[in-house]
């Protein structure tokens, strides 16, 4: 994924690393689901060349010889996270998404959890004009709990008051809702 408008190769690199590339991830991985690809793989992650282009890590300084290397997780990262959780959640879930959105839900013992990206492609990668939207979920039957975390801009793995009914999502940010049915 490259800043097609970038005029600085650091424009790009940081790009790899931002909200934006995350949200994106987490859109491809959610569009797959429902299509016949067997395999995706996130290109690239190799620590060689100081992990430059390596979206998901950041290669730290070691501070002795023979230590090992510190690796710091980027936002991207949190997209592959984000899967992990689908899948220890259980089977994938039917799902309605507004236009926009891009969402995969999984299901298993009364529990739900849902992935959705607001990504847009609008050409504003760190502008910050663009306005939240306001996601409302319908969950077909009573929470007993939920919980949601948020990578965006301002950070990741961000907690987030949550009523289980509403959630605001800005663009270029992604969300994983955890939710307990009574």
């Amino acid at each position: 994924y490259v800043l097609r408008c970038a005029n600085t190769i650091q424009k790009s690199i940081d790009l790899h690393k931002s909200a934006h590339c995350a949200s994106f991830v987490a859109a491809v991985m959610a569009t797959l689901q429902d299509t016949r690809t067997d395999k995706a793989m996130y290109y690239d992650v190799q620590m060689c060349m100081g992990g430059v282009w390596n979206g998901v890590f950041t290669q730290g300084r070691m501070q002795t010889h023979g230590e090992k290397m510190p690796v710091k997780a980027e936002k991207p990262y949190y997209a592959l996270k984000a899967w992990n959780v689908l899948k220890k959640t259980g089977e994938q879930a039917s799902l309605e998404a507004d236009d926009g959105l891009y969402a995969v839900a999984a299901a298993g013992k009364k529990k739900v959890t849902l992935l959705v990206s607001n990504y847009s492609d609008n050409g504003k990668f760190g502008s910050g004009k663009v306005l939240p939207d306001v996601i409302k979920l319908d969950w077909g039957a009573e929470l007993a709990s939920a919980s949601v975390w948020v990578t965006d801009g301002t950070g990741t793995e961000r907690k987030l008051p949550f009523n289980g009914k509403e959630l605001v999502l800005l663009h270029d940010s992604f969300a994983v809702i955890k939710a307990t049915l009574k």
